[in-house]
């Protein structure tokens, strides 16, 4: 039964791997062919700077890591202090040859209890473990549709609308200190509150309320973020970055981004991954690099459509492979 999990995990991984790879290549084929016609991959966009600024960004910013940090906290105090625990590292039950139990596994089917060889999951990763369908209905809402919404408002909307708006309103000198310095900030901001050291692994009652608490958190901080922006500041929808005149054109840019970077960042997260030692992860490297892709989306377009789809897609990969090698 094991090797059949594993073989069936392999055809899918595969699969995915096959799926990714031809989409990178006709993406790259289409991207090598507009530069060689000297044409614009995604043509700017020009808009009315964002009516926000620092004082609007700190306040966004922060109660977003407010309520993302405090309403998790507050969902864990509701568990019992066991479920609030690690589990302890259980060696499997040892038996003697030919005294395998009635209804017992082998000795080489058996799983550690709490012990992820050193390695740094992501909670939705703990979650999906337990195939229960409320725990996997949680996991997809939290991963494609939460987490992204609120993050790219949170961090290209918000935080890299007002920088870019600074920017022109102090007439930077220098060009680059005008285009780059909004994208690059909330890219790094955004890939480090990714860094996670956590190899432990806990009860899934623990990851249930720790994940409910941030889709919970983060869909507040949306709503705030969305409230104050709109009552206090008086932006438009389009000073928003909510637009459905062009939904296609967004679409298409969102897939094709992922589907360009994919391959390469997987990669390089794999070989980071095999060189550093356990208990490290390399995913604030990948994170940052597919956020400076989304800052650049948004900047051309002025739009949330691009980033959120490549977003989502990221996302929808991740959890998808997650799920094949269960």
């Amino acid at each position: 039964m094991l090797a059949e999990i594993n073989s069936s995990s392999l055809v899918g991984v595969v699969a995915l791997v096959a799926l990714l790879l031809s989409a990178a290549i006709v993406v790259w084929m289409t991207i090598f062919s507009r530069w060689a016609h000297g044409r614009s991959l995604a043509s700017y966009e020009r808009r009315r700077p964002v009516p926000w600024g620092a004082l609007d960004i700190a306040l966004v910013f922060g109660g977003y890591l407010l309520l993302t940090a405090i309403i998790p906290s507050l969902a864990l105090e509701l568990l019992p202090p066991e479920q609030r625990r690690p589990l302890e590292k259980r060696p499997p039950t040892q038996l003697a040859p030919n005294m395998v139990q009635p209804g017992v596994p082998d000795v080489k089917e058996q799983e550690t209890v709490g012990e992820s060889d050193g390695q740094v999951l992501h909670p939705i990763v703990h979650l999906i473990r337990s195939r229960s369908l409320a725990a996997m209905m949680l996991a997809v809402t939290l991963a494609l549709i939460i987490a992204p919404l609120s993050e790219e408002f949170i961090f290209r909307v918000v935080m890299q609308g007002g920088l870019e708006a600074m920017a022109r309103r102090r007439r930077a000198p220098v060009r680059w200190l005008r285009r780059w310095p909004p994208i690059f900030t909330p890219a790094l901001v955004f890939g480090l509150l990714h860094w996670n050291s956590d190899s432990q692994e806990y009860p899934e009652q623990f990851y249930v309320n720790m994940l409910s608490g941030v889709a919970a958190g983060a869909s507040a901080a949306l709503v705030f973020a969305l409230g104050w922006l709109k009552l206090v500041r008086r932006a438009t929808w389009s000073d928003l970055g909510f637009s459905t005149v062009r939904w296609k054109s967004d679409v298409v840019f969102g897939l094709a981004s992922f589907a360009a970077l994919a391959i390469p960042i997987y990669s390089l997260q794999l070989a980071l991954t095999a060189l550093m030692p356990k208990g490290v992860a390399p995913d604030p490297l990948g994170i940052f690099l597919f956020a400076l892709v989304w800052g650049h989306l948004y900047r051309q377009t002025h739009r949330i459509g691009p980033s959120l789809v490549s977003h989502m897609a990221l996302n929808a990969t991740s959890l998808t492979a997650a799920l094949l090698l269960m």
